[in-house]
């Protein structure tokens, strides 16, 4: 009766599962057969124990993607070991699923599942501060020589406003975020910096706009005839 059993199970569960809950099952069956040789337990008492370890083994499958999350940091997983009590190398050998149920992480799963899903939303503010990092490395300015003059002149910079827009309202979406909190002087410097390019870059233009017009004025032949010899060139 216990190998019929074990055939049935096994036909059923195969196709359904993942290798690693297939393997929970191979271990089980080592302790089904023992046990119909030197116990007395029923054939229901041993497929109970069975069912059990299955289910404890399937509760504990989302606790293993938890914990797999490449989005933990070091401070999550110090939160982590202070929300179950109990301290771990989550790097070591001997992580296990076997060590994760000896700590019985598996009764904090919600919990776990918290800092997991936690750590996935900072990721992607991470990864956001990181492009806009990036954007600004690579950046560069549109100068170009201005009439032979040996002058330069920054020429269209309407990409470059752009792009301060859409950078600063990605800082305010992530300000306003509850999972800031880790970023927020990050947030913060490049809020100011920005803010300061933009302040910069203005600048630049209005005087750039400024000079030019009055240098088309002064090079006119009537006004450059009224000025004072010292003061005629430009």
């Amino acid at each position: 009766h216990c190998l019929i059993f074990l055939v049935i199970l096994f036909s059923i569960v195969v196709n359904r599962v993942n290798s690693a809950l297939f393997v929970v099952l191979l271990q089980s069956s080592k302790l089904l057969t023992s046990q119909a040789v030197v116990s007395t337990q029923s054939t229901g008492e041993v497929a109970e124990n069975v069912r059990g370890r299955v289910e404890q083994f399937k509760r504990t499958m989302p606790l293993i993607q938890d914990l797999k999350n490449p989005a933990l940091r070091p401070r999550h997983w110090v939160q982590l070991k202070a929300e179950v009590g109990k301290d771990f190398d989550q790097e070591g050998d001997d992580f296990t699923l076997e060590r994760i149920i000896d700590l019985g992480l598996d009764q904090y799963s919600t919990s776990i599942g918290d800092i997991s899903g936690a750590a996935s939303k900072e990721l992607s503010i991470e990864q956001a501060i990181k492009a806009i990092s990036t954007t600004w490395e690579s950046m560069e300015l549109d100068i170009s020589p201005y009439k032979d003059r040996g002058h330069h002149r920054l020429k269209a910079a309407d990409e470059l406003f752009q792009m301060l827009e859409d950078n600063q309202v990605s800082l305010a979406t992530m300000k306003a975020s509850r999972y800031v909190k880790a970023f927020e002087n990050e947030v913060d410097q490049w809020e100011r910096t920005l803010s300061r390019i933009l302040e910069v870059i203005e600048l630049i233009l209005t005087v750039q706009r400024q000079w030019m017009y009055l240098e088309n004025i002064f090079l006119g032949e009537d006004i450059r005839k009224q000025l004072p010899p010292r003061k005629r060139r430009v």
